[in-house]
């Protein structure tokens, strides 16, 4: 500790008087206690790199030591081993495997910050983006040593997010332009401030960690012991910094008026501080803000702002990404299959390079993609991703991983578009199997046994298939109450079934509740507010009211998209 300290100190004359001095002095102490020191220290052995680089710019052969050295406190053999035992002792069927494959990842990925490292080490000391770019590293290998202490004594939720957690590490080539960094804290030109702005970078860096491992509370009570420190020192990129990670705490918590109010905080001080990236993501997360609290008018408007500050940023920089992901999630929630598809083709195109390509913390945001595709009736393109998402989620998180269930949802409701009935209910049944080994009952489950349901009522088994709808309809009230949009479609597919079994007055009411629910909750055009149209034109039919059922059906092709070909010819059969 006394070693870290004077390494540390902001003042030339209490240092070291060279990189060989201290790294032996750390070799002494680090010999009765190795595996100790790692996890005491690593995230200050980086953030110690980055300090020095800055503070000394030193040549090549010292500069290449130096990013060894640090790497080798932040990840090794002996950190490697207790992670992957850690995992096995869990109770997670899958936590031996895991472990296996967090280890295998945080290989890659040091690997490729090492390789990045090292052609850092080659730039002029003279390049006025050395330091930037060192800098820059070092921070990514604080994340690595924040996650790592994280992960030594994995509960269930952090064995299930782990995989995700280490996909979710910028990418090391990211520090080749520094300023496009969204989380770039520049240290102050003042000698006085710069030590304690790169401590709490630090520790926002390992909030960070625990943000992507689902540690909400404790994120929380991080940021907030953290406030006082922040205004006390009033550096505008550090302010900006701070109140993004606020946003992001209270987000992930559902505190959106809270997380709404800590995004203006961030774009005053981002702006005031001359942060262009961060400036561009908070913007791009305060239209998704604004989404999330209902106001979708308001958030739809950003979408051609988004659009044009993404031409502000390099394609496939980490603030390009940002806007695009957000413009895409803007079009989920408004549910515009077409341009979901649109975005995400091009986010393909811009990040096809990157180390983590098999993305597994994007999973169920490329499910979505699956399912857009097939609301606009590309069955086949929509059957082969989802079937490619499935084997991708089972080889980065394995079989039984509860987001490679979702995936076997998506993967049924794809199917029973197809009529594939048998593979619609293999999938669901997958589903439900993975669910029940690793989660108590939730939603999700419900969600299950909604697919189970539509797939056997398209099976033409309509007893089966009944009850199974009403108590989907009765525990989605039980577990959110009646403001949520899907109670609806319980409703509109369980009166589906009373019309098959010959109850046309049961159908006729439960489709009017659909039909009421979906008017309140749901966009215009939106896929289901269509589809319980149709069914109440079907009801109306066979009660041979027909103006009713012409109503009902004109509404539905009113509605619905130009762009969504399949369901138009549905209401117009």
């Amino acid at each position: 500790q006394r070693a870290l300290q004077r390494g540390l100190s902001m003042a030339p004359e209490r240092r070291h008087p060279d990189m060989g001095a201290l790294l032996r002095e750390l070799q002494r102490a680090a010999r009765p206690r190795r595996l100790g020191l790692i996890v005491a220290t690593g995230g200050a052995l980086a953030l110690l790199a980055g300090a020095l680089v800055v503070a000394r710019r030193e040549g090549p052969p010292s500069c290449e030591a130096e990013g060894a050295a640090a790497l080798e406190s932040a990840w090794n053999r002996a950190t490697g081993d207790h992670l992957e035992a850690a995992f096995a002792r869990s109770k997670r069927t899958y936590g031996a495997e895991t472990g296996r494959k967090v280890r295998a990842a945080l290989d890659a990925y040091t690997t490729a910050w090492s390789a990045e490292r090292r052609s850092m080490c080659k730039v002029p000391a003279e390049d006025p983006l050395r330091s930037a770019r060192m800098q820059c590293s070092s921070e990514q290998l604080a994340l690595v040593s924040s996650l790592t202490k994280a992960l030594r004594e994995p509960d269930e939720e952090t064995v299930d997010r782990a995989v995700s957690a280490v996909s979710r590490l910028p990418a090391p080539q990211e520090c080749q332009q520094p300023e496009d960094r969204i989380l770039h804290v520049p240290l102050p030109a003042a000698p006085e401030l710069r030590e304690p702005v790169a401590g709490i970078v630090a520790e926002l860096t390992e909030s960070s960690t625990l943000q992507y491992l689902g540690k909400r509370a404790e994120v929380l009570r991080r940021v907030a012991a953290l406030r006082e420190r922040v205004a006390a020192l009033d550096y505008p990129p550090l302010t900006a910094r701070y109140s993004f990670a606020v946003y992001g705490a209270h987000m992930s918590a559902g505190q959106v008026a809270e997380a709404t109010s800590a995004l203006e905080i961030t774009l005053r001080a981002a702006a005031q501080g001359r942060r262009q990236a961060l400036w561009i993501g908070a913007l791009s997360e305060y239209a998704y803000s604004l989404a999330a609290a209902g106001y979708t008018g308001k958030a739809d408007a950003f979408i051609p702002v988004l659009e044009a500050a993404s031409g502000w940023v390099a394609p496939g920089s980490e603030s390009r990404q940002g806007l695009l992901r957000s413009t895409m999630s803007l079009h989920e929630r408004g549910w515009r299959p077409a341009e979901v598809v649109k975005v995400h083709a091009q986010l393909e195109r811009e990040t096809s390079g990157q180390w983590d390509r098999s993305r597994p913390h994007l999973l169920r945001h490329e499910a979505r993609v699956a399912v857009a595709l097939r609301d606009l009736g590309r069955i086949a393109e929509a059957t082969r991703l989802i079937e490619r998402l499935i084997a991708e989620g089972e080889a980065a998180l394995g079989a039984d991983h509860p987001d490679v269930a979702l995936t076997y949802l998506d993967a049924s409701w794809i199917a029973a578009s197809a009529w594939k009935i048998d593979s619609a209910l293999r999938s669901a049944r997958r589903a439900e199997q993975i669910l029940r080994n690793v989660a108590p009952p939730s939603s999700h489950l419900t969600d299950v046994l909604e697919a189970e349901g539509v797939a056997l009522y398209l099976g033409a088994d309509y007893e089966a298939a009944e009850p199974i709808h009403a108590k989907v309809a009765a525990e989605r009230a039980e577990f959110h109450g009646s403001k949520l949009s899907m109670i609806g479609l319980s409703w509109a597919n369980q009166g589906d079934t009373r019309l098959a079994l010959g109850d046309l007055k049961g159908a006729e009411l439960l489709i009017q509740r659909a039909v009421a629910h979906f008017d309140a909750t749901l966009p215009a055009g939106h896929t289901l507010r269509c589809a319980a149209l149709d069914v109440q034109g079907s009801v109306a039919s066979r009660r041979g009211d027909l103006p009713a059922a012409r109503a009902a059906l004109e509404k539905s092709l009113a509605l619905r998209p130009l762009s969504e070909p399949s369901g138009r010819a549905a209401s117009l059969e």
